[in-house]
């Protein structure tokens, strides 16, 4: 009959002490792969039927092969927040790099509408841009996507299509006002001219 009772490390020694070094052997290996070997509180061993062998070489019950994996889930979840809150200035400081380094720029169509927008790259965006059609650039300054969203959102009455606006008197007084700011230079994108 098979003894699911919780096993007291006490009373095995006692039984264990009374055997001889082979049946104690030929004992710990059928007791260790048939049954749980998890330990509970005040030094008891589960006991139970095992039915799963963790990592290849402990054999647990279903209940507490469950519980150590839960508990080696946990503990990788774990890791990988301390990995990532040290990360985190780091991680921090570049976002802050990146977005410095972003620039919001208005260019204008030959017909008129103006397009605000951002990008890391103002050579590859006017690029990409003169690929469909010739643009001006009227402005540049820093700014990420929060500077760009702001602006779209006060000219949304100025919209047209998507990022393209009418050049309503308050936009182009807008686009005055940075150039006097901060006129478009050179290393912003080049020569200041029309695109063909």
């Amino acid at each position: 009959m098979v003894d699911l009772m919780p096993v007291r490390p006490q009373t095995l020694l006692r039984k264990l002490e009374a055997m001889d070094r082979e049946t104690l052997r030929q004992v710990f290996h059928r007791y260790l792969s048939t049954r749980c070997a998890a330990m509970l509180r005040h030094d008891a061993v589960c006991g139970a039927p095992a039915v799963r062998r963790f990592n290849g070489r402990v054999s647990l019950c279903d209940r507490h092969h469950g519980e150590v994996l839960e508990q080696v889930r946990l503990e990788a979840e774990l890791a990988a927040e301390r990995a990532a809150a040290e990360r985190l200035p780091e991680v921090v400081t570049s976002v802050v790099a990146r977005e410095r380094s972003r620039r919001v720029y208005y260019v204008r169509r030959p017909d008129g509408p103006i397009k605000i927008g951002t990008t890391y790259s103002m050579g590859n965006r006017l690029r990409g841009l003169r690929n469909v059609a010739p643009v001006e650039v009227l402005a540049v300054h820093t700014g990420g996507h929060v500077a760009e969203r702001a602006l779209h959102r006060r000219f949304a009455s100025s919209r047209l299509d998507g990022e393209w606006l009418a050049p309503t008197a308050e936009l182009l007084a807008h686009i005055d006002h940075i150039n006097r700011v901060r006129p478009v230079r050179g290393e912003d994108i080049g020569p200041r001219r029309k695109a063909s």
